[in-house]
């Protein structure tokens, strides 16, 4: 009985000294930019579009179709968004940010690019990281032209993740998903790609995590993707308390 209480006791003291961040990340967590022959222009989404749903998480969801107008003549409309999201969540055994989009190409191929802002947390030594993305773009305006997802950033990939800096700078993780589309003709108006790469030993201090989209859509055409970048620390405490669980009942026996 004795060396149950002990277990236990160490298992309260690790629990204890487990502690829950609420997630940081600069004003701007969400921005969209879109450009085509009608013109450009952007949309931002700031902490306080967002809430904290717990003590260790931070979540957007915007789920209103909004225009994204050209910003030199504040009237043209150059595509549309009409989902975006994102979740960070900031605890001991990972690190982790997610985002959506759902997005509109009116006439012409054009070129979006979104980026997360930079979610920051203390300096986690030598974790695996861990990234994916799933994206999906769908023919809207005539099934016999096809519907097309160019990538339009670096190695010729649409999903990028950075760490120890705001994308696209700091340090390069990963870069997934290149082109692709659907059959021109009927029964061919959605095509999807996914990919993923990790768990990955990152050496060294992490300390941030963002992440950017380089694409191009076809003209009249609609795209959406869910896209993931994670750090998972050296096994701590949450492993130590399982080994300390398996001592309880082996001495219970």
């Amino acid at each position: 009985m004795r060396k149950v209480l002990i277990a236990c006791t160490a298992g309260a003291a690790l629990l204890a000294g487990v502690a829950h961040a609420v997630p940081t990340l600069s004003n701007t967590v969400y921005r969209i930019e879109a450009s085509n022959a009608l013109g450009s222009g952007f949309l931002e989404f700031t902490i306080a579009d967002g809430s904290y749903p717990d003590a260790d998480s931070f979540e957007l969801f915007m789920m209103t179709p909004m225009d994204i107008v050209d910003s030199f003549d504040g009237v043209t409309v150059v595509a549309q968004l009409t989902q975006a999201t994102l979740t960070v969540f900031d605890l001991p055994d990972f690190k982790q940010m997610s985002m959506s989009y759902a997005i509109g190409a009116f006439d012409g191929e054009t070129t979006f690019r979104i980026v997360s802002g930079l979610f920051s947390f203390g300096a986690v030594n030598g974790p695996e990281g861990f990234a994916s993305a799933a994206l999906g773009v769908t023919e809207q305006d005539n099934p016999e032209n096809g519907a097309n997802h160019t990538p339009n950033g670096p190695l010729g990939k649409s999903h990028h993740t950075y760490y120890n800096g705001q994308a696209p700078a700091g340090t390069n993780f990963s870069r997934l998903v290149g082109g692709f589309g659907t059959i021109p003709g009927p029964g061919g108006n959605s095509a999807d790609m996914n990919e993923g790469t990790g768990p990955t030993l990152i050496p060294g201090n992490v300390s941030s995590l963002s992440q950017e989209l380089l694409f191009k859509i076809s003209g009249g055409d609609i795209a959406n993707g869910t896209v993931t970048f994670g750090v998972t620390p050296e096994p701590t405490s949450a492993a130590a308390l399982l080994g300390l669980a398996l001592l309880v009942v082996a001495r219970r026996r």
